[in-house]
């Protein structure tokens, strides 16, 4: 089967039916407010497998089966997906105003055989037949799809999203962590997807495009490591530093140690000079003859210093 007006026909295939395509969300609604699709012509060797390829066709179309239980109505969508035996709840096929509903194999047989050239209408119903009217629709969608609590704009109000919040932590607590703007984000997500799905997609795990802002629970075996990992990195740390400290402390001991030892040795040039100089002073002192040579110079006034 293919997507074109007028698609190959296949191998072997001895049974025809061309049909324009509609997709509906009531039985009674009117046609031309459907969604139209482009005609198909099915082939088969039976009117099972023409009946398989409608099915394959109608699937990704249908959102649900929509049944209720009466006094007061309450409406529920059929849990799992549609399966083929689901095909008369889903699928309509009408030649002109009449209905196609053969009541054997050999009956559609023949049927298909009289009106191979002819061109049928195959309406898919997107929440099936007990959806018949536009107030059956406004009733399903209130109580099966639409938030349970909305603020003006319609969506989902702040209790709601709070109430999701928790039922996912509920559900993945224990196996994911995140920040709460990211399980608020998931929560919103589910939100926007009608109500009796809710349920089901809390059971699953975050969302593809989400996983990568969630990360594992860690057991508390690997709580305990982390925590000696956190020691030993902090005491290698404060290692490191002290060691850095030491290094600069004794580089600045060196360089004052030579400026000590560059102290000392000029120290010791200028005391070698001074018992030099003392040495001469002593040795004028002993000698007699240059003490009365010196008390017979006289004394010169200071007119310098004045």
């Amino acid at each position: 089967m293919e997507d074109s007006n007028v698609p190959p026909t296949q191998a072997g295939a001895i049974y025809r039916l061309q049909a324009d395509i509609l997709v509906k969300e009531t039985v009674n609604g009117w046609d031309k407010n459907g969604e139209k699709l482009p005609p198909q012509i099915f082939e088969g060797i039976s009117w099972n497998s023409i009946k398989q390829r409608i099915f394959d066709l109608a699937v990704p179309r249908i959102l649900g089966i929509a049944t209720y239980v009466p006094n007061p109505r309450k409406w529920s969508v059929a849990p799992g997906p549609p399966t083929i035996e689901d095909f008369n709840k889903f699928i309509t096929i009408r030649m002109g105003r009449n209905q196609f509903k053969p009541t054997s194999i050999e009956h559609a047989h023949q049927y298909l055989t009289d009106h191979s050239s002819k061109n049928f209408t195959i309406a898919i119903l997107k929440w099936g037949d007990f959806v018949n009217t536009a107030a059956d629709l406004n009733e399903f969608r209130t109580q099966c799809i639409a938030p349970s609590v909305q603020d003006r704009a319609g969506a989902a109000a702040e209790s709601e999203q709070q109430a999701m919040v928790e039922s996912l932590k509920a559900q993945w607590g224990d196996t994911y962590e995140a920040y709460d703007a990211t399980w608020r984000m998931w929560a919103v997500k589910i939100l926007k997807r009608p109500n009796f799905q809710h349920d089901a997609l809390i059971r699953r795990p975050p969302p593809v495009n989400m996983i990568q802002l969630f990360h594992p629970v860690r057991n508390a075996a690997e709580v305990r490591i982390e925590r000696i990992q956190i020691s030993v990195k902090l005491a290698r740390d404060v290692t490191v530093s002290c060691l850095k400290d030491l290094v600069k402390i004794k580089n600045s001991a060196t360089v004052l140690a030579l400026h000590v030892e560059s102290c000392i040795q000029m120290l010791e040039d200028k005391k070698e000079m001074i018992e030099s100089f003392h040495r001469e002073v002593d040795a004028t002192t002993d000698n007699e003859d240059l003490q009365h040579v010196l008390h017979v110079v006289p004394n010169v006034e200071d007119l310098d210093h004045a």
